[in-house]
């Protein structure tokens, strides 16, 4: 809404809709329809719980995802994303994978092992 706000105030001010008003607008749109229906919220998802050979099940901001354990592809340690990233083999929305924070801590190691051993070795 802040951005809504700013860029009609910015078009009001100048009386043309310039590069920032525009950029402020397109920003103030695209950012909810790419984090929900979308579902990147779900990057960082807040809990997660395993169910033994079953799946897992994410949980963000507005979704809940289960993925049968099947559908993951790996668990792996990144430095890039800092903390442990869970990729799926099929990709749901524009989400193709789920990262275990570091912050977690050691439930965060925990999670991701315990992932790791779920999965059926290539």
């Amino acid at each position: 809404m802040l951005f809504l706000v700013v860029g009609g105030v910015l078009i009001g001010l100048t009386g043309h809709v310039g590069l920032l008003s525009a950029v402020l607008m397109l920003v103030a749109v695209a950012v909810p329809l790419i984090l929900l229906p979308g579902k990147v919220a779900a990057l960082w998802p807040y809990p997660a719980e395993l169910e033994q050979g079953k799946g897992l099940r994410f949980y963000a901001p507005f979704n809940e995802i289960y993925v049968p354990v099947e559908g993951v592809d790996r668990v792996k340690w990144s430095w890039l994303w800092t903390g442990w990233v869970v990729r799926l083999k099929r990709r749901r929305g524009l989400l193709t994978g789920f990262i275990i924070h570091v912050a977690w801590g050691g439930q965060g190691r925990e999670l991701a092992e315990a992932i790791e051993k779920e999965l059926p070795h290539k």
